[in-house]
């Protein structure tokens, strides 16, 4: 490993992260982010069992809810599969308190109080 790799490992934390930036330039820049990946506990299971009607209207219900508690938090929603909901904080809007609100959005998102 020669010593601009070395000093990339030890900025970046990983050989592969060395080696992106390595191949990106030196535009490439760390931070903290929070990620979450949330989705409704046997929801594949009730649609097999044809609930159709109703888990069309729960998953709205539930979208409708997690976005109504993303933008709240300042979460940024990064896309849906199915019933699976990924959503980040501090990636692409800074949100110093990002643990926290990814917290508070999980919990209310799972009415928690």
């Amino acid at each position: 490993m020669t010593p601009q790799e070395e000093g990339s490992r030890s900025a970046l934390g990983s050989p592969e992260a060395a080696q992106v930036q390595n191949l990106l330039g030196s535009d490439v820049s760390t931070k903290k982010v929070t990620l979450m990946v949330c989705n409704i506990v046997d929801f594949l299971v009730m649609c097999q069992e044809g609930r159709g009607q109703s888990m069309q209207r729960m998953l709205t219900t539930y979208l409708s809810a997690g976005l109504h508690h993303l933008r709240v938090s300042k979460g940024i929603p990064d896309s849906f599969s199915g019933d699976r909901l990924y959503a980040s904080w501090n990636g692409v809007r800074a949100c110093s308190s990002h643990r926290f609100a990814a917290y508070h959005a999980a919990k209310d998102m799972c009415g928690d109080k």
